[in-house]
């Protein structure tokens, strides 16, 4: 399939009722419906009172959505990830009104483009799918530590980035995607505000969607760097070639040691520790033995 384009549609939020929306819902905060059918808050936010501030400490908020296969998606409170067409020219040349799932007073402002993908629609949706069931679900918005434009990012790594996250030692970037969109959220988590949910982390949170687990057999819930269980085995019960000989392939560090066991008159139980190093089989008990021997020596 050719590649296209992956875009990311920047909108500017501006105080108001749309502006305070995303945070109630987030927060909980009670809204009522006015005579035109749009949402009224009983009270006005904080954050909505702190943003006239804000942007003029260049701490701007804004709302973002990502156009792949010429489909926009977007996270929003309430509702999770949704699907929409992409703004129209008219939106696009005029920055004026917004998509449909754009919060009520987000002003169009600019579209940037963060590379090309030949991912075909039917990756995007398993990308979008795993996203829904594990980060950005239904409940899972928060206006600071996971919000649209923590969702962008991450689907943006996970497109551009589709092969590469396979490798556990690769690290994706977005040159392309400006670090003022979400600076004041990462502000406000640096500070500690409101960070009483977990924080969204865009590199893992990628390698999840993007099935880098199930592809190459890490395990994305060890530390980086320490291969699952699967990795050894192929992913599928089934070993790898050469993997046998080389877990029982000793280090000098290693010979060293048992050179050192072999001179000294060896208890039954410290040869029968020595035969289970040979063959790789100590428990972690024994490799403490082992190390306290090592120490004696």
């Amino acid at each position: 399939m050719s590649s296209e384009d992956v875009i990311l549609h920047v909108y500017e939020l501006h105080a108001g009722n749309g502006a305070q929306q995303q945070q109630q819902q987030s927060n909980g905060a009670a809204s009522s419906s006015d005579g035109d059918g749009g949402s009224t808050s009983q009270q006005q936010t904080p954050a909505a009172a702190l943003l006239p501030i804000l942007r003029r400490v260049g701490l701007g908020t804004y709302h973002t959505s990502l156009e792949v296969r010429s489909r926009c998606y977007s996270y929003a409170a309430g509702h999770g990830i949704v699907q929409s067409d992409p703004p129209s020219a008219a939106i696009i040349e005029g920055g004026s009104g917004t998509d449909s799932h754009a919060p009520t007073n987000a002003q169009y402002s600019q579209r940037i483009v963060l590379g090309s993908t030949d991912l075909d629609r039917g990756k995007i949706n398993e990308l979008i799918r795993r996203m829904r069931d594990t980060s950005f679900t239904t409940t899972g918005y928060h206006l600071l530590n996971r919000n649209c434009n923590h969702f962008t990012t991450t689907l943006a790594m996970a497109v551009l980035h589709y092969d590469g996250l396979a490798d556990a030692g690769y690290t994706p970037k977005l040159d392309e995607y400006p670090s003022w969109i979400n600076r004041l959220a990462r502000t406000g988590t640096g500070l500690g505000c409101l960070n009483d949910t977990d924080i969204c982390d865009p590199v893992r949170e990628a390698r999840v969607a993007a099935g880098a687990e199930s592809r190459v057999g890490w395990g994305l819930s060890s530390k980086p760097g320490n291969p699952s269980k699967s990795a050894a085995d192929g992913g599928n019960g089934s070993k790898v070639a050469g993997s046998s000989s080389k877990k029982k392939e000793l280090t000098e560090e290693q010979k060293k040691m048992l050179a050192k066991l072999k001179k000294k008159g060896l208890t039954e139980e410290q040869k029968k520790m020595l035969a289970k190093l040979k063959k790789k089989e100590l428990t972690e008990e024994q490799k403490k033995m082992l190390a306290k021997l090592k120490k004696k020596g």
